[in-house]
């Protein structure tokens, strides 16, 4: 039991990057995906990032998916953060 809570805690820290480097790169999907709708070259600034008038009709779910993934970046990061933390100190022998 003692080695199994060992291994459990250790996996913790490692699993946590993962799972935060695969939203991060969802994110990055998003991004790519609202780009190929601006088009080659086009720069959109970033007050203008979500104004669905810049894109056309068919970039509405990927606006709205992007900009739900920009608010929850950062309490995504801080709750992975905390999580580990707890659990790696209920599991560590």
């Amino acid at each position: 039991m003692l080695a199994f809570r060992s291994a459990l805690a250790s996996a913790i820290p490692p699993l946590s990057v993962l799972w935060f480097l695969a939203f991060s790169i969802y994110g990055m999907y998003l991004e790519e995906r609202l780009s190929r709708y601006r088009g080659v070259g086009q720069h959109i600034a970033r007050e203008n990032r979500w104004n669905p008038g810049l894109y056309p009709v068919e970039a509405a779910k990927w606006l709205a998916r992007d900009q739900r993934w920009h608010q929850l970046r950062i309490p995504v990061w801080l709750g992975t953060l905390v999580v580990s933390n707890v659990l790696y100190f209920l599991v560590k022998p």
